[in-house]
């Protein structure tokens, strides 16, 4: 059971870790970028170092849970794959995401976190869909 609550654990934190991440990138390119004013530009970046607060504490409570999960599982378990490590360099966007006219763009990747095909979102879209087609046949 503590499996089962570790990995959700980590999958929240990594979910919440994305949202942050782009709202972030939207900071960047919205308020930071288009601040005239010494002013709005010290407010922009105050914002984007509160979110940037709330990024370190997603990064900590998935490493926790992943550590947890290492402690709890075998190493050939194929769940551990799944909880990789997070890099520095992971935690930042590529320029296609952020600029869509950039040169150069064909060579930027996603980190492993952003590709991660949520298992557990995919089960409750199933369990959706099979009431949804039992309420229509009755």
């Amino acid at each position: 059971m503590e499996v089962k609550l570790r990995a959700g654990q980590a999958e929240e934190a990594l979910e919440k870790l994305r949202e942050a991440l782009g709202l972030r990138s939207l900071l960047l390119r919205t308020k930071v970028r288009n601040a005239k004013f010494k002013v709005r530009k010290t407010r922009a970046y105050a914002e984007v170092s509160r979110v940037s607060a709330k990024i370190a504490k997603h990064l900590a409570t998935y490493n926790r849970a992943r550590k947890a999960l290492i402690h709890l599982l075998p190493q050939e378990d194929p769940q551990l794959s799944r909880f990789q490590v997070i890099q520095q360099s992971d935690l930042r966007l590529p320029g296609d995401i952020v600029d869509e006219n950039r040169v150069g763009q064909k060579s930027d990747t996603l980190a492993w976190f952003w590709k991660m095909k949520d298992q557990q979102t995919n089960e409750w879209k199933q369990e959706g869909m099979q009431l949804q087609y039992i309420k229509s046949n009755s």
